[in-house]
C-alpha cells in the first residue's frame, strides 16, 4: 500500500531542518544515434554512466524513453567489484526496490513513462553504473544524483512526531498595511502552521508572508502567499481553494522567536487566522538550520542569460523551490553552483526542466514526497528529501527559459544563520561583463572527439575588436555575429545559451551544441605588478591566455574539476582571454566555467 501524506511526512519531514555535509553530485546524459553516429543501433552496446570515487551513495536516478526505443540494462558496479551489486532494467530495479521497507518511497514509474528510483545505493571507495542496451536507442536519457562525503553523514530519525503546543491567533489587517499575525517563542520547532483569510484564494498574489527568527532584520521568508503555497496538495503544502486556506509542514525552527508578518497590498482590509503546532524544546541544536525561502521575478528573460532562483552567502542546504511561468522545458532546466566562492565547487547541471521535477514528456501529477506539477505556467515544485545540496561558502541557483518569459520561483532551503544572506543579481559584486563569441563547429574524428587543435577554428580577438562578423552555428540553425555581451554569474560564466543572442534554438539539441567551440574575453585592471592565482573550474577543453601568453590548457574530464595556477598582471589592463569546447559527458549540452581571481 501507498504511504499516506501524514506517513510520507513522519518519515522525511523528521529531521530535514539538520543540516548536512557531504557534497551532492549530479551526471546528465542524453545521447543517442543523431549525436553519436553509429552508436546505440545494436543491443549489446555500452555506456559508462557514472565513475565516481569516495564513499557515499546514489539517491535518485531518473530516465525514459519511448517504447521499444531504449530499454536498458544497468549494472552497479560498487568498490571495486568484479561482478554487480545490482542489475536489471530499470523497470525491474524499481519493481524489486518496491519491497523495501524503507525509505517508503524507493522508486516508481510515473505517467507518460518517467522512471524514478530513489533507493539508496551505497559504496564505500567507488562506484560506477554501466548500461548495455537491449533494443535499437532513439536517446539516451539518463540523470543520477549521488553523494561522497563523509561517513554515517545521513541524520534521519524517523518516528513518531513528539508532543505538540497549539496556538492559535486572528488579525484584521487594513488595505495597503501589514501586520505581525504571531510570534512564537523558544526555543521551539513550528512543525505545521496555518492561515485562513476571508478572501478569495486568488488574492493571495497581494498577500505577502515575511517570517523573522531571533530578532533579525531583513526577513528569512519574502514571499507573496500565491507563489509560497503554489496550487500544490502534498507533503510540503496543502491548499485548499474553497476555504482559502494554506498549510505548510516544513520545520521552522527557532531559538528565541518566531515573527510571522503579512503585508496586505489589497484596496480593502483582510481578516487572517493563524494557527500552529510548535515543538517545544530544552535548547537549540547547533546542527538545525533555519527555515527561508525567497521568491524571485525575471520581467522579462533574454533567452541567453538564466533567471535567478537563489544566490546566497553562509552554510545551509538547499531543498528545493517552486516554479511558475518557465514555458517549453527545452528552454533549459537547472543549474546549481555549490561553494562557488570556495576551494572547490560543486556543479549540478540537469537535461531539461521536466526531468527536474521527476516527470517527463511534459508530465503532470503528483509525485510524492518529492515533487508536484500542475503545468509550467501553474506552478511545479521539487523538494530534494532524499538529498539536499549541502553548502558551506555559498549557493546559487539558476534557471535557463526561451526569451519573452517573466518565470517567477521561490527557493526553499535551511540556514545556520537566521539573518538573510542573499545576494540580488545586480547587486553581486563577483558579476563580470565578458566579450562572448561562438558557437562554433568543430571538426571531429569518427569518435566525435575534435581532429586536431580544437582552439584552431577560433576568429582572433583583434578581429572582432576591428568589428568583423563571422557565422555562428548550432547543429541546425545559425547566425552572423560579432561580439556578444554575457555576464556571469558571481565566478561562473555559463555559454550554453549564447546561440539565443541570434537564434531561436529549436529544441534541446540545440543547447550549446556538440563539438563547438566558444571565445570569452574580458579586462582585470590591477594598480600594480603583482603575481596572482586563478582558480579555474570547467569540465571540457578550454585554454587560458592573460595578455597574449598561454597560463592554462586542459579539460576533458568527467566532470567539472578545480585547478588553481599562478598568473602575472601588469599594471593597468590585463586581457584574459579563454577559449573553451563542449562535448556531450556528464554534464550534458553545459558550456563554461567558473574564474576567480585569488589576492
Amino acid at each position: 500500500m501507498k504511504p499516506t501524506l501524514d506517513e510520507l511526512r513522519q518519515f522525511y519531514l523528521s529531521d530535514i531542518h539538520e543540516l548536512r555535509s557531504y557534497r551532492p553530485g549530479k551526471n546528465s546524459f542524453v545521447e543517442g544515434p543523431d549525436r553519436r553516429l553509429g552508436c546505440y543501433r545494436a543491443p549489446g552496446q555500452r555506456l559508462t554512466l557514472l565513475d565516481v570515487a569516495g564513499f557515499g551513495s546514489v539517491r535518485h536516478l531518473w530516465s525514459t524513453w519511448r517504447e521499444g526505443q531504449g530499454n536498458h540494462r544497468l549494472e552497479f558496479f560498487a568498490d571495486g567489484a568484479k561482478k554487480p551489486v545490482l542489475a536489471g532494467t530499470l523497470d525491474e530495479l524499481i519493481a524489486a526496490a518496491q519491497h523495501s521497507p524503507s525509505p517508503p518511497v524507493t522508486g516508481f514509474v510515473g505517467n507518460k513513462g518517467a522512471r524514478n528510483l530513489f533507493l539508496p545505493v551505497p559504496f564505500k571507495r567507488h562506484m560506477r553504473i554501466e548500461m548495455e542496451t537491449l533494443e535499437p536507442t532513439w536517446l539516451i536519457f539518463y540523470q543520477i544524483d549521488y553523494r561522497t562525503g563523509q561517513k554515517g553523514d545521513t541524520p534521519h530519525a524517523a518516528g513518531k512526531m513528539p508532543a505538540l503546543q497549539h496556538t492559535q491567533h486572528s488579525v484584521t489587517i487594513p488595505a495597503n498595511a501589514r501586520a505581525d499575525i504571531a510570534t512564537l517563542t523558544g526555543p521551539g520547532i513550528a512543525r505545521r502552521w496555518r492561515l485562513k483569510t476571508d478572501v478569495n484564494i486568488s488574492a493571495h498574489n497581494l498577500l505577502r508572508l515575511e517570517t523573522r527568527y531571533d530578532g533579525a532584520v531583513i526577513p528569512a521568508v519574502r514571499s507573496n502567499l500565491a507563489d509560497f503555497f503554489g496550487p500544490f496538495r502534498g507533503v510540503s503544502f496543502e491548499t485548499d481553494t474553497n476555504t482559502a486556506t494554506r498549510v505548510c509542514h516544513l520545520p521552522m525552527p527557532f531559538r528565541r522567536s518566531a515573527t510571522f508578518t503579512l503585508a496586505n497590498d489589497l484596496p480593502h482590509p483582510v481578516t487572517v487566522a493563524f494557527d500552529a503546532d510548535i515543538e517545544p524544546v530544552r535548547k537549540w541544536n547547533d546542527r538545525w538550520g533555519y527555515f527561508h525561502a525567497l521568491w524571485q521575478q525575471t520581467p522579462r528573460t533574454t533567452g541567453y542569460r538564466q533567471h535567478q532562483v537563489l544566490y546566497l552567502h553562509g552554510r545551509g542546504h538547499w531543498l528545493g523551490m517552486a516554479l511558475y511561468g518557465t514555458g517549453h522545458d527545452h528552454g533549459g532546466g537547472d543549474f546549481a553552483v555549490i561553494d562557488g566562492e570556495g576551494d572547490n565547487p560543486a556543479f549540478l547541471h540537469g537535461i531539461n526542466g521536466e526531468d527536474y521535477f521527476t516527470f517527463a514528456w511534459f508530465g503532470r501529477g503528483d509525485h510524492h514526497p518529492f515533487a508536484i506539477a500542475h503545468s509550467n505556467e501553474a506552478g511545479r515544485y521539487r523538494h530534494h528529501f532524499e538529498n539536499p545540496y549541502p553548502f558551506q561558502k555559498s549557493f546559487s541557483l539558476y534557471w535557463g527559459t526561451y526569451p519573452d518569459l517573466a518565470p517567477r520561483s521561490v527557493a526553499y532551503w535551511y540556514q545556520d544563520s537566521p539573518e538573510d544572506t542573499t545576494v540580488a543579481d545586480a547587486d553581486n559584486p563577483l558579476n563580470a561583463d565578458w566579450d562572448c563569441f561562438g558557437p562554433v563547429p568543430l571538426p571531429l574524428d569518427k569518435n566525435h572527439r575534435p581532429a586536431g587543435d580544437p582552439y584552431a577554428v577560433l576568429l582572433s580577438v583583434s578581429d572582432l575588436d576591428a568589428g568583423k562578423q563571422f557565422e555562428c552555428r548550432c547543429v541546425s540553425e545559425s547566425f552572423v555575429s560579432g561580439w556578444m555581451k554575457q555576464r556571469s554569474i558571481g565566478p561562473m560564466l555559463d555559454l550554453t545559451y549564447l546561440a539565443r543572442h541570434g537564434t531561436k534554438i529549436k529544441g534541446e539539441v540545440e543547447l550549446g551544441g556538440m563539438g563547438h567551440a566558444f571565445l570569452a574575453r574580458r579586462v582585470i585592471a590591477s594598480p600594480k605588478a603583482r603575481r596572482v592565482t586563478f582558480q579555474l573550474s570547467h569540465d571540457d577543453l578550454l585554454r587560458v591566455l592573460v595578455n597574449g601568453r598561454e597560463v592554462y590548457r586542459g579539460g576533458g574530464n568527467n566532470g567539472f574539476v578545480t585547478h588553481r595556477f599562478p598568473v602575472k598582471l601588469k599594471a593597468g589592463d590585463n586581457e584574459v582571454v579563454v577559449q573553451l569546447t563542449n562535448f556531450f559527458n556528464v554534464n550534458f549540452n553545459w558550456a563554461g566555467f567558473s574564474l576567480r581571481l585569488l589576492e
